[in-house]
C-alpha cells in the first residue's frame, strides 16, 4: 500500500499542472513602519513625512498619498504606516509590483537610524 501510494504521488507530482495564481492589482501599496524603541513621536512623524514625499516625488501613478504615524491602536509613538493610491491599471503603464519594485531600493537607502 506504501509503495502504491509513493508511485502515484511520484506520477501525479510530474504529470499534473502547477501553476500560481497571478498577483492582483488592487491599485494601492501599503508601507508599515517600526522604528527603534524610545524614538520620540517628532522622529517618527519626519520620516512617515520624508517617505509620504518620495511616493509622491517617484511615483507618478499615484493619485495620493495616505501617511499615519503615531500608532495604529497602540498609541506607540515609533509606529506609522503609509498608504499609496493608485490610478487604476488601464490609466497607467506600470503594475502595482512593478512600482513596488521601483519603491524598494529607495526605502533601504533611508538611514536605520537617526
Amino acid at each position: 500500500m506504501l509503495v502504491v501510494s509513493l508511485a502515484s504521488i511520484a506520477f501525479f507530482n510530474k504529470t499534473l499542472k502547477k501553476e500560481l495564481a497571478p498577483m492582483e492589482d488592487h491599485s494601492f501599496i501599503r508601507t508599515f513602519v517600526t522604528t527603534p524603541e524610545g524614538t520620540e513621536y517628532t522622529t517618527t512623524k519626519d520620516l512617515m513625512n520624508t517617505l509620504a514625499k518620495i511616493n509622491m516625488d517617484t511615483v507618478p501613478e499615484a493619485k495620493y498619498v495616505l501617511a499615519r504615524y503615531g500608532g495604529f491602536g497602540s498609541e506607540s509613538p515609533n509606529t506609522g504606516f503609509l498608504i499609496t493610491f493608485l490610478k487604476d491599471p488601464d490609466e497607467r503603464l506600470a503594475s502595482q509590483q512593478q512600482i513596488y519594485e521601483r519603491l524598494m531600493p529607495i526605502y533601504r537607502s533611508i538611514p536605520k537610524e537617526g
